[in-house]
């Protein structure tokens, strides 16, 4: 009974796995690191574009103007993407995905040496 009423239903997931696929078909989408400055400095994935949580509402539609695009979010645990996806599609973003937290990624990502 607990399981049930604190279960967090996750919106529009992305796995790793299909993410990987998603590359491999060359896919057209923007990679969207949702952190703080700070931690994409230490490390990110391969490819990612850093867009801080608390600047998603003033800047994602001067900076990502096409809500067709498709969007791949993540941050550390998949806390804040999803807040960040929440958000997207209120402001009518179409296609919008939270692949987690970079803790959970088991591919390569790039790091401060």
């Amino acid at each position: 009974m607990f399981s049930r009423i604190f279960q967090i239903k996750k919106l529009n997931v992305i796995t790793p796995d299909d993410y990987q696929e998603l590359i491999k078909q060359k896919k057209k989408h923007v990679l969207l690191d949702v952190r703080r400055e700070d931690e994409f400095a230490i490390s990110h994935i391969l490819g990612a574009n850093l867009l801080p949580l608390h600047e998603i509402e003033t800047k994602i539609e001067t900076l990502y103007p096409d809500k067709e695009t498709v969007y791949i979010l993540y941050c550390r645990s998949g806390v804040r993407s999803q807040d960040a996806l929440k958000l997207m599609l209120h402001l009518g973003y179409q296609h919008v995905y939270d692949l987690g937290g970079i803790i959970d990624y088991p591919f390569e990502i790039e790091t401060s040496s």
